[in-house]
């Protein structure tokens, strides 16, 4: 998973599965983020989350400091679930939900 700018809206096409990206080329070290959104298919009440499977925000994260960028999980509230996780799972700072939010 790579993060590019988008210095522009109007530079954007539709890519994989969909989803709308950035044109831009030059990447951005994840480090560098002051903070980060993602989106989860369930969430505990210690802030891991359950995402599609591929571990690819997992990973990318697991080369930053533990406190940069600041991980947003943002789910339905009926999301919530318990699992146990996975030892490379990287886990939210904070979720926010429709009910509101939790801080880890």
């Amino acid at each position: 998973m790579e993060m590019v700018a988008l210095d522009d809206e109007e530079r954007v096409t539709e890519g994989a599965l969909g989803i709308m990206t950035s044109l831009q080329e030059e990447t951005i070290d994840f480090g560098a983020l002051d903070w980060l959104i993602m989106p989860c298919c369930g969430f505990d009440p210690r802030g891991y989350r359950l995402g599609m499977g591929g571990g690819f925000y997992d990973r990318a994260l697991e080369h930053c400091e533990p406190d940069a960028p600041l991980r947003i999980g943002v789910a339905f509230a009926a999301q919530q679930a318990s699992f146990e996780p996975d030892p490379w799972d990287q886990p939210f700072d904070w979720i926010v939900t429709e009910t509101g939010f939790t801080r880890r």
